[in-house]
This record gives structure tokens, C-alpha cells and sequence, in this order.
């Protein structure tokens, strides 16, 4: 099980003297114990993913802090600490394979409304688990929200009067159609991004 491993890193890292990856193995081990003496539970190698994944985000939002102070001491400890806690996580999925999962979700759920990316986003870092952090899960949603300039252009091109009287040929007509047919699958697509990723700002 990973609990024994660990163990049985933390002693390693104790006998070599790797402080940053003692001090991030005995924060994980910590939070393990402390669940199984809340819950009177063993904690199952899922939930021990969850608690390094939690303990790396922890550490991800902390650089962004020390970032500002200018700290580059603590900012070289929490990235070592990544390091080695980023060991014990299944390869991450890349931006395109975790678009791709969502999507996936999306379609299952027959998620047609802003209203259906609560269930989307629930679902999806359930089956995701510890390959993407919620965080990069719910960049997703909003890198397909659409601006509301898009919005009310792609309205207005469904509302295109087509049968403009103004046509005096045939080739004129035919041109026009292939022009409005182009633009209409733009605007289709946009709407229902807007309808199931939402609009920038709102």
C-alpha cells in the first residue's frame, strides 16, 4: 500500500537527510493519521492520492505568495516539496487529454446549460482523480466561456436576413448562402458554449 511507502520514504529521507521531502511525506502522513483516528477508518490508497494532491496545491497557491514577498528560499522549498510529492501522483493529463475528459463528462451527462457544470465539475474530478487538480479542471469551463461581444454577434448572424431583395443573380444569391452558412456554424457554436460554459464576466 502507499501508506507503507510512505513510511518507508520518510525513513529514507530521514537517513539521507532530505529535509524538504521528510517535511512533505510527514505532512501527508500526518493528515493520514489524523483521518484514521477522526473517522476510525484505514485510509485507502485513493484517498491518500487526494491528500498529496491537496498537499501540492497547498504548496502551488504558497508561491504565488512568496512570489510577492520575494522569497526565493521558501519559494525553492515548496517547489522541492512539489517535487517529491508529485512521486507518489499518476502522470498528470495534459491540457488537451483533460479538455478531452471533460468533454467526455459533458456528454454523458447530456450537459446542455451553465446550470449542468455544477454535476459536470463534480463528475469530472471524480473521474479525473488525481491526473489534473480541481484548479486546472475548472480553468476548462472558463478557457470555452465565450465574451459577450461573441454572443451578440452569433445572435445577430442567426437573425441575418438571407432573402435580402437587394440579390440580382443567381451567383450572387449562392455566394451569399455559403457566406451565412459559414458564419451560422460559428454562431451555433458560440451560443451553445455560452450555454454550457457560460460568458466571460458573468
Amino acid at each position: 500500500m502507499l501508506k507503507e511507502k510512505l513510511l518507508e520514504d520518510l525513513k529514507d529521507a530521514m537517513k539521507t537527510k532530505n529535509v524538504n521531502k521528510k517535511n512533505a511525506v510527514q505532512m501527508v502522513r500526518t493528515a493520514i493519521l489524523q483521518i484514521e483516528k477522526d473517522k476510525g477508518i484505514e485510509v485507502s490508497d485513493e484517498q491518500i492520492l487526494g491528500i498529496v494532491a491537496k498537499e501540492v496545491k497547498t504548496r502551488k497557491d504558497a508561491i504565488a505568495e512568496y512570489e510577492q514577498a520575494n522569497r526565493e528560499d521558501l519559494i525553492e522549498k515548496a517547489n522541492e516539496e512539489i517535487k517529491a510529492l508529485e512521486e507518489y501522483l499518476p502522470k498528470q493529463l495534459t491540457d488537451e487529454e483533460l479538455v478531452a475528459e471533460v468533454k467526455k463528462v459533458i456528454e454523458k451527462l447530456n450537459a446542455t446549460s451553465m446550470k449542468d457544470m455544477g454535476p459536470v465539475m463534480k463528475e469530472a474530478k471524480a473521474a479525473i482523480g488525481a491526473q489534473a487538480d480541481g484548479k486546472r479542471i475548472n480553468e476548462v469551463n472558463a478557457a470555452y466561456q465565450v465574451s459577450q461581444k461573441d454572443l451578440d454577434d452569433a445572435k445577430s448572424i442567426l437573425n441575418w436576413d438571407v432573402a435580402s431583395p437587394s440579390l440580382v443573380s443567381g451567383s450572387i444569391e449562392k455566394e451569399r448562402m455559403n457566406e451565412y452558412k459559414t458564419h451560422s456554424n460559428w454562431a451555433l457554436k458560440t451560443i451553445l458554449l455560452s450555454e454550457v460554459y457560460g460568458v466571460k464576466g458573468k
